[in-house]
């Protein structure tokens, strides 16, 4: 069964039923029925004979019961529900002395049944996407129609290689299927669609698998300012495999595609496309900048560049909304992006060696012991206005202005920053709010993710090229805030 449809079923009232069992106990079974939740929780619940005592005691005092794994099928389909806890929501009929118990669901696994995850592993995960970026302009295919005016039913795909990053490789699928057409002098028109897989040079866990998914909705949402939602994965296993055997006598194996939901996907939002006048960075950019393995390289360094990345994407997907939480965070990834490219030190070792030398000099006792330890600390960092300078100063040419041009626009940043982290209201009529803080928060998203590009390989002559696209609305934009006067 289709994930799309598997899962629609599920968020239909009554959910889907299904019968199953743990690895263990193979013959006691559990029946009842799973669904997700209008708050995108799975919940199963299941339904057991018990006595009045039983039911009531655990009903009114139930016990923090949890499963690791069951094993079945739902909807007629082979079914994994992995990390499963009781919920407070049970409840017991004294007529039919049935005891109802609800139980939180972490993860689900269509299409096979997984009795133990310690050596399971996972070879590739793949999700279904909208067209997103500029993918849609390799789809393009002719099509004719028959003297009745039907259109020939064909299918064009063509895939787009994203590289390979230490154990990860990309690669989109990009359909194009002609619809029906019954007017011979009509164009044939076409319905795209989009898959995004990512393989593994060595097959990595279901968990690690999974946790691939917020960092590359965050990622793509960037290049394409708009929000994007994975609702399921797919993936495959050595572990889920069966061996056919072709016309020739040969072996083969032939891998289950298995449908994976984790709580915390949402169900896709509805998705009206963009051109690539709105876009960030597009797929023939990465080609020109020889960076197409960008998303690989990203999901290997998710420890150093997830919580930077994830800041440069307001929450909730949604580009139009401005908060000081979002002026916030853009500050926060300008300064980690910033210290990243090895901007660690305001100054050379051997010059703050020296005032630090002097400084401490003229102390004494717990001062100096006090005044050293802070020194060590974050004596040398570089402070918020001074890395706000230094990333103008890489980029000045990219954006037409100079440091001492935005010299206000640095201490605007620096003013508000401190209020919003401190609350002191002797700081607030420095600070800028209102619609004032939609253009600052602009300007350091700019620089901030002017800093990620720089990080995974963009260079001058590649950033040059991408800020050429005038026809593009984030660059006009940008160029024309670090343009104008302050």
């Amino acid at each position: 069964m289709e994930g799309d449809l598997l899962l629609e079923r599920l968020r239909q009232p009554g959910g889907v039923t299904g019968r199953w069992w743990t690895p263990e106990l193979p013959n006691d079974i559990i029946s009842g029925a799973i669904s997700i939740n209008a708050k995108g929780e799975m919940l199963l619940m299941v339904e057991r004979d018990a006595d009045p005592i039983t039911g009531t005691t655990s009903v009114f005092q139930p016990a923090n019961r949890s499963m690791p794994v069951l094993v079945g099928k739902a909807a007629g389909t082979l079914c994994t529900l992995k990390d499963l806890t009781l919920n407070q929501g049970s409840g017991y009929s004294f007529t039919t002395e049935t005891l109802t118990e609800v139980f939180f669901v972490r993860c689900a696994i269509f299409g096979a049944q997984i009795s133990t995850f310690d050596e399971f592993k996972v070879k590739d995960v793949s999700i279904s996407l909208p067209i997103l970026m500029d993918w849609g302009n390799t789809s393009c295919c002719e099509a004719k129609t028959t003297s009745r005016g039907f259109a020939i039913h064909a299918r064009y795909s063509r895939e787009l290689a994203l590289g390979a990053y230490g154990n990860y490789s990309g690669q989109v699928t990009v359909s194009a299927v002609p619809s029906l057409n019954v007017v011979p002098s009509q164009k044939v028109s076409f319905s795209q669609s989009s898959h995004l897989t990512i393989s593994f040079a060595e097959p990595v866990t279901l968990d690690t698998a999974t946790n691939l998914i917020p960092p590359i909705e965050t990622l793509l949402s960037l290049v394409t300012l708009s929000g994007v939602r994975v609702p399921h994965l797919s993936c495959s296993s050595e572990q889920a495999k069966r061996m056919w055997r072709t016309q020739n006598g040969e072996d083969r194996p032939h891998y289950t595609s298995m449908v994976v939901w984790r709580y915390g996907m949402e169900k896709e939002k509805p998705y009206s496309g963009l051109s690539s006048n709105e876009m960030f960075v597009t797929y023939a950019d990465l080609q020109e900048s020889s960076q197409l393995n960008m998303l690989s390289e990203v999901l290997v360094r998710i420890n150093e560049l997830g919580l930077a990345l994830s800041s440069l994407v307001p929450e909730g997907g949604n580009f139009h909304s401005y908060s000081p939480r979002r002026f916030l965070n853009a500050a926060q990834a300008m300064e980690s992006l910033d210290n990243l490219s090895g901007h660690t030190a305001s100054l050379d070792p051997a010059s703050y060696k020296e005032i630090r030398k002097r400084i401490l000099g003229k102390f004494e006792g717990e001062d100096l012991s006090w005044l050293k330890d802070k020194l060590d600390q974050t004596g040398n960092w570089p402070s918020l206005a001074a890395r706000i300078q230094h990333v103008i100063q890489v980029n000045s040419r990219l954006l037409g202005t100079t440091v001492n041009e935005q010299a206000g626009f640095v201490r605007d940043v620096v003013n508000t920053r401190n209020f919003l982290v401190h609350l002191d209201g002797s700081r607030k009529q420095k600070g800028v709010s209102g619609i004032g803080l939609i253009d600052l928060t602009d300007k350091v998203e700019a620089l901030a993710r002017l800093c990620f590009l720089r990080e995974i390989g963009f260079d001058d002559q590649s950033l040059t090229r991408l800020f050429s696209h005038d026809e593009r609305t984030y660059f006009k934009r940008t160029k024309k805030l670090f343009q104008s006067p302050n």
